[in-house]
Formats: structure tokens, C-alpha cells, sequence
């Protein structure tokens, strides 16, 4: 799984960057399987005035293709980013067990059709 991440307006981003790496490996570890890469955007959106206002945005791309979006506020760059990794996990996590049930089905439609031939 590859990470990259970008700062946007944001003091001490090689501190930020790191964590973001290992959060981003600690709770998304298990669905390495399914991503091809991860790109995450961090950025303050109203600058010095403070404020709920630190936004973290995170593409998933899917080793199937497809891609997953997840967006996330906070009062901190780190809330935000834990905020957005929690939602990803979650939609990771429906995404795999849709696919699970999807396989089954189609396992035991082939065996019905099978049955009839």
C-alpha cells in the first residue's frame, strides 16, 4: 500500500506527515490486500483565524479500480485525519463484506444452474 500525503497551510508537516503514515498503516493495515494506494490531503482551510476548520480529505484507490472518498473536519489536523482513517476503515470494512456476499451468491446461483443442467 502506498501513502502520500500533502500539507496545505499547515505548521510542522514532516511531524504531521509521519503520523499520518503510521496511523494511516495502524488502522488500515488489514484491508492492505484491497489498496492499491492511498493519497491524503490535509489542509487548514481558514488559516490563522482558528476555528473548526482543519480538513482532511483521503482517495482510496482500490486494487479492483475503484475509488473511495472520504472527507473529515476537525478542530486539529490530527482529529481530522483520525476522524477521516475511522470513516475509510468503515467503508472498507462494508466494502469487503459486500464483496463476500456477492461471491457467495454468485457461487450458489452457479450451483442451482448446475443442478438443472
Amino acid at each position: 500500500m502506498k501513502i502520500l500525503i500533502q500539507t496545505k497551510g499547515l505548521e510542522d508537516n514532516q511531524t504531521i506527515k509521519h503520523h499520518g503514515i503510521n496511523q494511516t498503516h495502524a488502522t488500515l493495515y488489514r484491508f492492505d490486500h484491497l489498496i492499491k494506494h492511498i493519497e491524503i490531503f490535509i489542509a487548514d482551510e481558514n488559516g490563522p483565524r482558528g476555528g473548526i476548520d482543519k480538513s482532511c480529505l483521503i482517495k482510496v484507490k482500490m486494487e479492483t479500480g475503484s475509488e473511495l472518498v472520504i472527507r473529515a473536519m476537525a478542530a486539529t489536523s490530527y482529529a481530522a485525519m483520525g476522524g477521516a482513517l475511522s470513516r475509510t476503515k468503515q467503508s472498507l470494512s462494508r466494502h469487503l463484506k459486500r464483496s463476500k456476499a456477492q461471491q457467495r451468491r454468485r457461487k450458489s446461483d452457479l450451483a442451482e444452474y448446475l443442478a438443472i443442467l
